[in-house]
């Protein structure tokens, strides 16, 4: 969960907690940075990163997640408007397909704000091996090792690889 940061610095700076914007407020800033979004999108976005930071706070999920992500969503939307939402939150958010259960709850978070994340191979993919393994059906443990080929293709991630 990071390092305690008044424990550490608290003696040496004067700190101010700074809460997360509540709903509506975090709806106003990502349409600052994406003006032509819809607010249906923008709204479902934002409640999915609200319940993400309400999953940590709680200890369901370690990483807290920010603002600062789903303004890094909106953006890359705005900027690249033929780009899916599905696409762009599976860039963001790559780093945690390393791990199947969390990846998995955070493709349940979207799903329930509406956002089709099982609509993308490698989330639907990994929401059904990581039920699976709540189960105790499904193998765990596995090592998949990828070999990339042509690395002069840009912008695209390819992990996790289909398997």
């Amino acid at each position: 969960h990071g390092n305690d940061l008044f424990r550490e610095v608290g003696d040496c700076f004067s700190t101010k907690v700074i809460p997360n914007p509540d709903l509506d407020s975090e709806v106003d800033l990502l349409s600052s940075y994406a003006p032509s979004l819809d607010a249906k999108t923008l709204r479902q976005i934002a409640g999915s990163f609200a319940d993400l930071r309400s999953m940590s706070e709680h200890g369901d999920i370690s990483y807290p997640y920010s603002t600062r992500e789903a303004v890094s969503v909106v953006r890359h939307l705005e900027m690249y408007p033929e780009d899916d939402t599905v696409s762009t939150l599976h860039n963001v958010l790559d780093m945690d397909s390393f791990d199947e259960r969390l990846y998995s709850q955070i493709g349940e978070v979207f799903q329930r704000h509406g956002i089709p994340v099982t609509d993308y191979p490698s989330w639907r993919e990994a929401m059904v091996r990581a039920r699976a393994a709540a189960s105790g059906d499904g193998r765990t443990g596995e090592l998949s090792i990828e070999y990339l080929g042509d690395r002069t293709v840009e912008g695209k991630s390819s992990s996790p690889p289909s398997l």
